[in-house]
């Protein structure tokens, strides 16, 4: 019995530690917008509502934006397809709200991504889709998730062919480095070599190792051939 009880613990422990995020539902057709980690604003998802709507209707492109807390473990890639594949069941997704895009990002796990569909894959291919994330990170390092997200907007619809009447707000500017930043980094190198003479030269290479995080990562394609509304893993992926 105590083996049983074991067992059935167990069992669930695994279920709870490995479960899938779930798939939020299809967004309504007056809005394209699932804002799950409530980064936006009443006013500012409107605002986005009506940016995406004017896409629409410049360029016939749907696009979607989905904000979500955390991955729980889960790589970016696979959920937005999972997303996309529970979506294309609906028989209204397949007539009437066919998304060409999806923007996607987790604020916990700081990474994002751009789903392109087929028909877009000519407009905004892999390599311009990294473009538009890579230009992202200023926004989302200072907090204006907004300003970011308008900016990714626009430039799809300037890519795809389609117009929408917002003025973009310029990246905010990193901040310059001081004399102070310069004169630590002088002083880290300086013990860095002598640690390195001091040891005979033995011990080591120096290694040299870039972080995802922070500088913008992108990788291109999602590894997708599924059906999934039109999507064959066209898109870009990436960190802040």
């Amino acid at each position: 019995m105590k083996i049983k009880l074991f067992f059935l613990l167990l069992l669930n422990l695994s279920q709870f530690l490995f479960a899938e995020l779930p798939v939020p539902k299809r967004p309504s057709l007056k809005s394209h917008i699932i804002d799950q980690a409530q980064v936006y604003s009443a006013r500012e998802e409107a605002q986005l509502s009506a940016y995406l709507e004017q896409y629409f209707k410049s360029a016939k492109v749907t696009m979607t934006i989905l904000t979500v807390k955390s991955l729980e473990g889960e790589a970016i890639e696979s959920f937005s397809i999972r997303v996309l594949d529970e979506w294309a069941k609906d028989e209204l997704f397949k007539k009437e709200y066919k998304s060409d895009l999806l923007f996607v990002f987790s604020i916990n796990d700081r990474k994002w991504r751009l789903e392109v569909g087929k028909n877009l894959e000519g407009d905004i291919p892999d390599a311009k889709a990294g473009d538009f994330l890579r230009a992202l990170p200023p926004y989302f390092k200072k907090g204006d998730f907004f300003g970011g997200t308008v900016m990714i907007i626009a430039s799809c619809a300037k890519a795809s062919g389609g117009k929408i009447n917002a003025k973009v707000k310029p990246a905010p500017k990193r901040k310059k480095k001081s004399a102070v930043d310069y004169i630590i980094f002088v002083i880290f190198v300086i013990f860095f070599v002598m640690s390195m003479f001091s040891r005979g030269g033995r011990g080591g290479g120096i290694f040299i190792m870039g972080s995802g995080r922070g500088g913008g990562g992108f990788s291109g394609g999602g590894g997708w051939g599924g059906g999934g509304g039109g999507f064959s893993g066209g898109g870009a992926s990436g960190s802040w």
